[in-house]
């Protein structure tokens, strides 16, 4: 019994030694970060980068979220593909790159109405999914189908076939309301959530596999917590946080403003334990905002106050 025993520690000991190993030299190689690179295209007027899950090509902002543009990574080629005022809590891509779905916010009669739409990434075609309701949240985009809340409403979208469909799905869908509570909807039905008590909440979003939710509490800092709102995990100053694609780093910035104008930014990489923490802008002067890592989450992108992007290696 004293033989199986200590067989049974050393087996837990060597996976524990091997697993530390292997963060050990993760953090190591994080340790070696390159200084940003500008993208030549995107020198001025471009903002809130994301790179689309298949690496090839880049989506942007302009100034004030009005217009939604992207980059052809192969070509250099720069697409505008609407003028709309466009908010990246509303824009998703397929896992598979072959979509983008975003939502324009146009004002007709003095009321402001929301069309969803889809864009195919290689040939630009557009497509109007929904029109002229009053409201529009995307929630999680598969490889073929859309989840979204239409007036408080779940709706599925199908890629393949153009079909909407009522949705009461047992998945938990996390999100911000109109009163900036963290809240999911599952099986048809909204839940409060708010897991650090009342306040504002911004920036919410789930980790990859869905068992995590990264969020910030305005005048507070940004937080991990499980699905159920517990096991809280303190991040400190951070906002417009992202996560890597395998969900064990996060990147986000911590920046200074005089009330009109951002005057200091740098970002930060942590990870999703927060017991790594690396500044990985802090050999520039450059005012670093808005980051989002690369699908194979050995890059970051982000802009600067003036919309000229950088793209640095962090792995």
């Amino acid at each position: 019994m004293n033989g199986q025993r200590n067989n049974w520690i050393f087996w837990v000991a060597l996976i524990s030694i091997s697993l530390v190993s292997c963060f050990q030299e993760t953090a190591k190689n994080i340790s070696k970060t390159k200084l940003p690179q500008q993208i030549s295209q995107l020198d001025k007027g471009f903002f809130k980068p994301i790179y689309n899950p298949n690496d090839e090509s880049i989506l942007l902002t302009d100034q004030a979220d009005k217009g939604l543009s992207m980059l052809d990574l192969e070509t250099k080629a720069i697409s505008k593909l609407t003028e709309s005022v466009i908010t990246d809590q509303n824009i998703l891509f397929s896992p598979d790159g072959k979509y983008i779905y975003f939502v324009e916010q146009n004002f007709a009669n003095r009321k402001k109405e929301s069309t969803l739409v889809m864009v195919e990434t290689t040939t630009k075609a557009k497509k109007e999914i929904v029109t002229g309701v009053r409201k529009i949240k995307l929630l999680h985009a598969a490889d073929d189908q859309l989840i979204f809340l239409q007036d408080d409403e779940m709706k599925r979208f199908n890629a393949d076939s153009g079909t909407i469909e009522n949705c009461k799905d047992e998945q938990k869908y996390t999100y911000l309301d109109d009163e900036l509570n963290l809240v999911y909807w599952q099986n048809g039905k909204k839940h409060i959530l708010n897991p650090g008590g009342e306040g504002k909440y911004l920036w919410v979003s789930a980790s990859p596999d869905h068992q995590r939710i990264l969020y910030h509490i305005a005048g507070q800092g940004a937080y991990i917590c499980n699905n159920e709102g517990e096991d809280i995990i303190e991040l400190g100053r951070l906002r417009a946080m992202k996560w890597s694609p395998d969900g064990k780093w996060l990147v986000g910035m911590e920046d200074l403003d005089d009330g009109k104008k951002f005057t200091q930014s740098n970002l930060f990489l942590i990870s999703s334990d927060g017991k790594v923490r690396k500044n990985l802008t802090q050999h520039t002067n450059i005012i670093s905002l808005y980051p989002s890592f690369s699908a194979d989450g050995k890059k970051v992108i982000f802009n600067d106050e003036n919309g000229k992007v950088y793209q640095i290696d962090i792995l």
